[in-house]
């Protein structure tokens, strides 16, 4: 029997004011916008995400916040005062220097092939699990080889399901670490972002341009959701507590409110042997699970490539 999760998240202690501040996140050197950058409130995991010009808007707390962070891939991350964060317009980043140690190196000899880890194959009976808000998850991947391996592809399986609001989700692959069991740093420093339409029942993602090595001791696959595009072809980004637009549902009772979701439905399995965490803005990563529910498993996996 197949069942569906729908979790939607409260606001218990975060409550949004009236006003909104808004800005760009720009590259300092070139004076780029920087599509997709993360800005959020250091101490309470609140935020929102900016669009691919760079622009953003996050509403104004009812309490007054520490400060304010923005980060994005491949650049260093910046926080301010809260009272400066006011005052500036412009957020100009500054690009990290690169990385070459998790890159392939070019030129081997041998005959290449190919093999699926991780949750790749879609058993019988399958769940529907949805966070609908900023909320990151990731499921970690095994790695019981001695050989090198590459990452080519990464997937994840989904549960389409109608929606009245949404024509595709905007989501962002991310890739980690491990670290004492929980995601650590990432692994994929550069943006890997799909338009997925709503009935679709698996996301590919190609990343073998990238060559990255499978660490030994396993890796996490994370899912970001960035926005959504809505029946207009317009981006919409995610904001905290957004849960899509509250409606009655034929065949029920006119006074419940439901509502569309505004990230993807992931397929998952019941099962003890499978690790899932979930964070949300600030990275402070923790095991996913459902009050009263068995432990979920995300069904998310890789394809890999190895010389012979």
């Amino acid at each position: 029997m197949k069942k569906i999760f729908l979790i939607f998240l409260t606001p218990f202690t975060f409550c949004y004011g009236q006003k909104e501040k808004c800005g760009v996140v720009t590259e300092k050197q070139a004076k780029l916008p920087i599509s997709y950058a993360n800005i959020y409130f250091s101490n309470n995991s609140a935020g929102t995400i900016a669009n691919e010009k760079g622009e953003f808007c996050l509403p104004e707390p009812a309490k007054k916040p520490d400060s304010v962070s923005i980060s994005a891939f491949g650049y260093k991350k910046m926080s301010f005062l809260y009272e400066n964060f006011l005052t500036t317009k412009d957020f100009m980043l500054e690009v990290l220097p690169i990385n070459l140690a998790s890159v392939a190196v070019k030129g081997r000899k041998g005959k290449v092939l190919s093999k699926e880890i991780g949750y790749t194959k879609k058993p019988f009976f399958t769940n529907g699990l949805t966070l609908n808000s900023n909320t990151r998850m990731a499921t970690f991947v095994r790695n019981d080889e001695e050989k090198e391996m590459f990452l080519t592809n990464i997937y994840c399986r989904m549960k389409p399901i109608e929606n009245d609001l949404v024509s595709a989700f905007n989501v962002r692959l991310r890739l980690y670490q491990n670290k004492d069991n929980l995601p650590d740093d990432d692994i994929l420093i550069e943006n890997v972002i799909l338009k997925v339409p709503v009935n679709t029942k698996k996301i590919d993602f190609d990343i073998k341009k990238f060559g990255i090595k499978v660490p030994k001791n396993g890796f996490w696959i994370g899912i970001e959701s960035i926005g959504y595009t809505d029946k207009n072809d317009v981006f919409i980004p995610i904001k905290d507590f957004q849960i899509g637009s509250g409606k009655a549902k034929k065949n029920v009772d006119p006074k419940l409110n439901f509502s569309e979701r505004i990230t993807p439905m992931y397929a998952s399995i019941n099962t003890d042997k499978g690790l899932v965490c979930t964070t949300r803005w600030n990275n402070l990563w923790k095991p996913f699970s459902i009050i009263n529910a068995k432990r979920q498993t995300f069904l998310f996996g890789a394809k890999v490539e190895y010389y012979k």
